[in-house]
């Protein structure tokens, strides 16, 4: 697939378009821009701006999350943006977050008011922490977008587990790379409280 054209004039000197990353779920894709390349493997990502021509080659079925930003939303947390546009972004814990934080939200309405401001600003946050962020950016990343996305894909392993035998909250934090003690302040900071689903619990 190849995106025709460029963007230039007043939209680029306004700095109004969007930053899109790009992260593999299966298969892998070959993107070019401005000169660089990056063969963006499963779990891994790359930053791709809507104002220029982009080259996408996917060798192989594939499939992709892709998350479009604005630029002025990115820069604020991320300095310089541009210096990472098609540069591989390597799997990590707050790329598996992201992804894991926008499939739970899959079949969840957010017509609810003030839920779809909060769910675009963790989801910002997360991009912001996939990239490479100011030391500003980060604290703020690491605060609220962070939490979130831990709380929600901590919520959908518990959905998963609900019946297994072997489930705790240590195997629950281990998977997640964090304490049990953790888990809990998060619920504690959610207003609710940690249920164990299986007859072994230890909370």
């Amino acid at each position: 697939m190849r995106r025709p054209g460029s963007r230039a004039g007043d939209f680029l000197a306004d700095c109004n378009y969007s930053l899109n990353i790009i992260i593999n779920t299966a298969g892998t894709g070959e993107y070019r821009q401005l000169g660089h390349e990056s063969v963006v493997g499963v779990q891994e990502a790359v930053l791709i701006s809507s104002a220029e021509e982009v080259s996408c080659v996917y060798p192989c079925a594939l499939r992709s999350l892709l998350i479009g930003l604005p630029r002025q939303s990115v820069s604020a947390m991320v300095r310089n943006p541009e210096t990472m546009l098609c540069r591989p972004l390597p799997s990590s814990g707050a790329l598996r977050l992201l992804l894991s934080y926008v499939q739970s939200t899959d079949k969840m309405s957010l017509d609810t008011p003030g839920l779809a401001p909060a769910f675009a600003t963790h989801v910002q946050d997360l991009v912001a922490l996939g990239i490479v962020a100011t030391r500003d950016g980060k604290q703020l990343a690491r605060g609220s977008g962070l939490r979130a996305a831990r709380l929600a894909a901590i919520n959908l392993d518990i959905g998963k587990s609900l019946g297994d035998s072997e489930f705790s909250i240590g195997a629950l934090a281990l998977r997640h790379g964090v304490t049990p003690r953790y888990i809990q302040r998060l619920f504690e900071n959610d207003g609710t409280t940690f249920t164990h689903p299986s007859p072994s619990s230890d909370c």
